[in-house]
């Protein structure tokens, strides 16, 4: 069971990369002061134009919130039939930001997680397993390998670049939570695996953030869009972005708020891949995702987020003279 369990985690990290692209959740953002960024809002005889940049204030604090559902089934054929193996994980990060520094176009954010909870479940035909963490409960759970990066990160303070577009560009002043990996696992932690944490932090990290075009200057019911090549599994794959400017709004303080729609579409590169003993080819996939996001540009914060993602996978393996098709489904839902 745990090597067909494999093949889910993958896609369930790729999937949350999608997401994380789209930049499409639920966040509750509790921004203190923020600054009136009205150079951002123009409305004259040509309509409304909003300046998609990020500019917050700095000294602002900012906490969220973010919630991660996945939810996974992979169909095999037996001799004795189909057998479904489910899975389903739920992660719940609390972190807080502290505007640190905003150039021109870089934003700077001191970065402290506060707590994380994870819930996950394996379920076959003839077995099941449940595991629930929380950082902040000291039981058997607490100190089992999957959960060594939360317990590292979890009080320490460090840094993340943003650009004015809203990408996360990089992590930095990770010092501390080094080295705590490394006494948890007796050894020091190398090169390699600091860029593994990096970049999967900065990939959970980037799900808080918008894509915004380049040419910034966009006008209500606007549409862009951007691809960028990924991986499905083995397979070389490109997802697609849209996104569309719905709404131009301002609240009680006066401050504009900005509602995106935005949708995925994937496309594979590659159908087949094969080494030496088997062959992995992909009968038919359909991955789509839909998202909507309410930003607040005059503090610069976003208020709001919701996306979902699904993936259906149906393959063939063929290895020494036999083959099986097995399916794979993902769903993914993420609040922020």
């Amino acid at each position: 069971m745990l090597k067909h369990l494999g093949y889910i985690v993958i896609i369930a990290m790729f999937t949350v990369s999608m997401v994380s692209m789209m930049s499409c959740g639920d966040n509750e953002n509790n921004g203190t002061t923020g600054g009136k960024n009205s150079d951002l809002y123009i409305k004259d005889d040509a309509g409304e134009r909003v300046k998609l940049v990020l500019k917050p204030t700095e000294g602002d604090t900012l906490r969220y919130k973010m919630v991660a559902k996945t939810t996974a089934t992979e169909t095999l054929p037996t001799p004795q039939g189909d057998q479904e193996v489910k899975s389903s994980e739920d992660i719940t990060y609390y972190y807080t930001q502290i505007v640190d520094r905003v150039e021109e176009s870089i934003v700077t954010y001191k970065v402290k997680f506060d707590s994380v909870q994870a819930v996950t479940s394996i379920t076959s035909q003839d077995s099941s397993l449940s595991v629930t963490y929380n950082s902040n409960v000291q039981d058997s759970i607490h100190n089992m390998a999957q959960f060594v990066k939360y317990n590292s990160i979890i009080g320490e303070n460090f840094y993340v670049r943003v650009s004015a577009q809203d990408s996360v560009l990089e992590l930095y002043g990770m010092e501390k939570i080094y080295d705590k990996i490394s006494a948890n696992s007796g050894d020091t932690l190398r090169e390699e695996g600091k860029m593994i944490l990096k970049e999967s932090l900065k990939s959970e990290l980037q799900q808080q953030f918008q894509k915004f075009p380049v040419n910034n200057e966009i006008a209500r019911d606007s549409s862009w869009g951007l691809s960028y090549e990924t991986n499905l599994m083995v397979f070389p794959a490109k997802n697609i972005l849209n996104y569309k400017l719905v709404d131009i709004t301002k609240n009680e303080n006066g401050d504009v708020l900005i509602t995106l729609d935005a949708s995925l579409t994937l496309e594979l590169i590659k159908k087949e891949v094969s080494d030496q003993n088997q062959k992995l080819s992909v009968n038919s996939v359909n991955a789509t995702g839909t998202g909507k996001v309410v930003i607040n540009l005059t503090q610069g914060y976003t208020v709001s987020k919701q996306t979902q993602t699904n993936v259906d996978l149906d393959m063939k393996i063929s290895a020494g003279g036999q083959s099986a098709d097995p399916k794979q489904s993902l769903q993914t839902n993420l609040t922020i």
